[in-house]
């Protein structure tokens, strides 16, 4: 009879009838008080009601009467996971694997536990024992895979939450695990596909809704984001996530007040919403109420005395009150909690400048680099700063740094950070040897001799292939050693320095449009020169790479008459290249550049004709910002004041550039500007076909148009 009372307790178990199956086990023990099944099955039914203590001692009871009983063991291990006893639970599901060794229930949920303790190489162990054990085991793949995604393998629990997906096709748990995995390898479009597939097999899944509006906001949809976020509140009103973030979204809009009662809706439902508090902070913030601000950012920190962000927006208040001291130690506790908080370091470094600490402001940034010496944004982020910064010393280390902002080649204008690299420069007394040497340069040997000491001044010589040096005592070092170089170029011996040099103050002299004084003896000596090389190239003889790069560093070769028989070798390449190959590109996009009416205005004419004979200015590099971004962005950091804030919702801005010029300002705002289509116009065929060039060379895309109008007959478009 004790027998027939425990299956019956199975069956009304399975009908969801807990407690008559209770009193049925109960019944079966009474007849049977050593009936070790009927105490496991007590247990099971317990647990469903949520009595774990009475479960857990249920299965004690079936384990004292059955020492190798691997199912209770396993249950019981399930019921102290549920109290949290995990290490306990761990030693429960190893005790019944040791009894039953392809136990794979066992397995799995060892894994679980595994991963709730964070040990996360135990737990994907585990998953695959299970999957060794049954390759049809569908929720091992799926958890296998979200613990490949907590270890930041993605790709391989991509690869996992597929398996899972094939075994079993409407399995939503898989494909929003999936979603999230594709979130955040960055494909959003996966991502947002996978989602909606989670939610066409459990239309009620707020999470995935929630998820889903994150996706889209990462692209910037945000009236997507705002639909979907909404259905997630629809179908769990009390989901504060969900309200946090709709009040990001509505904070991207510039739409503070609603963001701010989003916010406040998220705190409502979890008082302990620290990243509420924290963004809350923020949006007073950009409504000038700084008391409130502060109030919330102290709020989030004490709720979250680790909330390195809340630490870091209070750094930015007090910065912005003139409060340095009390910005420099919240940038340093953020730091303290987030040793690689990049952005911290940035403003540090601000903060330190602000009080003239340059020392201080430059050791931050050295110290973000050392960090993360391959992240783009701290070079991006120092080159911003360096205009500001007021240099009194020599410092070897951020030369170093700023040469590679310039090979990095888009972080900044180089013309921004010349006065910079002019201070530096001119502190380093290597530079004041060369001024010395360069005054008896009288003989070949001299002139090397100064030469050799300049190219140990490695930012200067960087600095000069790229952008006019806007200083009166170098551009009178440079004419001085570019007169010396003509006059004693026949006594030079062609040495690879020499030549390196004569190559960078070639390339100086082209990009500020040979602006150096040139005397009588310096015209008849080029004279000279320029017809000793066509008598060399005539006889079917090469000119020597000295005389090439000399004649180069007073006219540009693409206006000497018989460039096309130079042959170009590895010393004059690179003066080659800008001087000749360029304008001859540029010369044949002009035929490609669309007119909108002839320029018919006498004063446009004139300045037309001017900047057709030399496009200005000419630049090498240019600054952009690290990544697109969307109007909405872009005006809320820089907080205009907008007669209509529906210019917030443009998500393919049409941008029109009047006076472009030679493009840096064409492509600098065609990056910026996510999806923007740029019409770009200027007087100059010569200025926008070098803007043309530069564009394919940088953008390599076609969302600039340029065409050849005046600002005057702009009504004609």
């Amino acid at each position: 009879y004790a027998e027939g009372y425990n299956n019956l307790g199975v069956t009304l178990k399975e009908q969801y009838k807990l407690e008559k199956a209770i009193k049925a086990y109960k019944k079966a023990l009474s007849l049977m008080p050593n009936y070790a099944d009927a105490y496991n099955n007590l247990g099971n039914a317990l647990r469903e009601q949520n009595k774990i203590e009475e479960a857990i001692d249920a299965y004690q009871k079936a384990i004292s009467l059955k020492s190798d009983y691997g199912d209770a063991y396993n249950n019981l291990g399930n019921a102290l996971r549920i109290q949290y006893k995990l290490e306990e639970a761990v030693a429960a599901y190893q005790k019944a694997i040791s009894y039953k060794l392809d136990y794979t229930d066992a397995y799995y949920n060892m894994g679980n536990t595994f991963k709730k303790l964070n040990k996360l190489d135990e737990s994907i162990e585990a998953y695959r024992k299970v999957l060794s054990l049954n390759p049809n085991y569908i929720d091992a793949y799926n958890n296998l895979g979200n613990a490949l995604k907590k270890q930041n393998k993605l790709a391989e629990a991509v690869e996992y939450y597929n398996k899972a997906i094939l075994l079993k096709p409407d399995y939503f748990e898989a494909y929003y695990n999936l979603g999230n995995a594709f979130k955040k390898l960055d494909k959003l479009e996966e991502a947002i596909e996978t989602y909606k597939k989670a939610l066409s097999l459990k239309p009620n899944y707020a999470d995935a809704y929630n998820n889903l509006g994150i996706s889209f906001q990462e692209q910037y949809k945000l009236e997507d984001a705002i639909e979907n976020y909404n259905r997630a509140i629809s179908l769990k009103p009390n989901y504060p996530e969900a309200h946090y973030n709709l009040g990001n979204v509505f904070r991207e809009q510039n739409k503070l007040q609603e963001a701010i009662e989003s916010y406040q809706k998220a705190l409502s439902l979890n008082p302990n919403y620290a990243d509420a508090c924290n963004n809350l902070g923020s949006s007073f913030l950009e409504q000038d109420k700084i008391e409130e601000a502060v109030e919330y950012y102290k709020k989030a920190i004490l709720l979250n005395p680790d909330h390195f962000e809340a630490y870091y927006n209070l750094g930015m208040v007090f910065q912005e009150m003139d409060k340095l001291d009390e910005a420099i130690l919240s940038y340093k506790k953020s730091l303290s909690l987030k040793p690689d908080f990049i952005e911290a370091y940035y403003n540090l470094a601000s903060a330190f400048n602000d009080q003239d600490k340059l020392d201080d402001a430059i050791e931050a940034f050295k110290e973000a680099i050392s960090l993360k010496p391959d992240l783009n944004s701290t070079y991006y982020n120092l080159s911003r700063a360096l205009p500001t910064f007021v240099i009194k010393k020599s410092d070897q280390e951020l030369e170093k740094i700023i040469i590679t902002i310039l090979d990095r080649k888009t972080l900044n204008r180089p013309r921004n950070i010349a006065r910079t690299v002019i201070n530096l420069s001119k502190y380093n007394p290597l530079l004041s040897k060369v001024l010395d040497l360069v005054s008896r340069s009288n003989t070949s040997l001299s002139l090397k001799e100064t030469i050799m000491e300049f190219l140990k001044l490695p930012l200067l010589l960087n600095f000069m292939r790229l952008a006019s040096i806007p200083d009166v005592e170098l551009e009178q070092l440079f004419t001085k050693i570019r007169k010396a170089l003509l006059l004693l170029n026949s006594e030079l011996e062609d040495s690879k320095e020499v030549l390196n040099f004569q190559s960078v103050l070639a390339l100086q002299c082209y990009t500020n449009e040979y602006i150096y004084f040139e005397s009588n003896e310096e015209m008849s000596a080029l004279k000279a020169l320029e017809d000793s090389i066509i008598s060399v190239l005539k006889s079917g003889e090469q000119p020597s790479s000295k005389a090439i790069l000399c004649l180069a560093s007073y006219k540009a070769l693409n206006q000497f008459e018989y460039y096309d028989k130079i042959i170009v070798n590895k010393d004059i390449e690179e003066v080659f290249k800008r001087q000749v190959e360029e304008p001859n590109i540029e010369y044949k996009l002009k035929s490609s550049i669309p007119i909108l009416k002839s320029i018919s205005d006498r004063v446009s004419s004139e300045v037309r004709q001017q900047y057709e004979a030399n496009p200005y200015p000419r630049w090498v590099n240019l600054g952009l910002t690290l990544k697109p971004a969307p109007v909405s962005k872009i005006f809320r950091e820089l907080k205009l004041k907008l007669f209509d804030y529906n210019i917030y919702d443009i998500e393919v801005p049409n941008i029109l550039i009047a006076g472009c010029g030679t493009g840096q300002h064409s492509i600098e705002r065609a990056f910026s500007y996510k999806n923007s289509k740029v019409l770009a116009i200027d007087l100059s065929l010569s200025s926008l076909a070098y803007a043309k060039r530069k564009t394919k060379e940088i953008l390599n895309n076609d969302t600039i148009e340029y065409m050849q109008a005046d600002i005057l007959d702009l009504s004609k478009l």
